[in-house]
């Protein structure tokens, strides 16, 4: 049986997977707006509520500001995704939901340093930034008129 941190886990690592399904700039946002949301929930349940909310906070600030600037600058992009990248997608996240085991067994808020943000994970943030840098890269790819899709699935298949 699945803890809620690991369906949250879970979650997020599909939502990150569905990334380059979409390519105008509102599902980009959008998957941003979800995917910010469930490492701000991961933050919240195994560190303090409070750095969790103001790292939100920040957070969608700029992105918002990145969302509008870009749904200005190509408003003619249609909300669509190719089924040729939902297929592997699906299929990755089932294969991971199957390999996620209940071995991982952690208290959450159980510590009083880890309620008073003294012992805060430098990966969880470390993964924000990279995810902030990705959609930086998305969008000035759509800027310049390229296909975010076209661009990532081929970086991804080359590594």
């Amino acid at each position: 049986m699945f803890e809620l941190a690991e369906y949250s886990g879970l979650l997020t690592l599909f939502l990150i997977a569905s990334f380059p399904i979409f390519t105008s700039p509102i599902g980009l946002g959008g998957m941003l707006v979800l995917i910010s949301f469930m490492l701000v929930v991961q933050l919240a349940m195994y560190f303090s509520g409070w750095y969790a909310y103001i790292l939100f906070l920040v957070y969608i600030g700029g992105l918002l500001v990145l969302f509008i600037y870009v749904c200005m600058v190509s408003s003619n992009y249609r909300l669509s995704a190719s089924p040729k990248v939902v297929v592997p997608v699906v299929l990755r996240v089932l294969v991971a939901s199957v390999l996620v085991t209940g071995a991982t067994s952690t208290k959450i808020l159980g510590f009083s340093g880890w309620e008073s943000g003294g012992a805060l994970s430098l990966g969880l943030f470390i993964g924000l930034v990279i995810l902030l840098l990705v959609a930086f890269l998305a969008v000035a790819r759509i800027i310049t008129g390229g296909s975010v899709a076209g661009s990532i699935a081929v970086s991804v298949g080359t590594t």
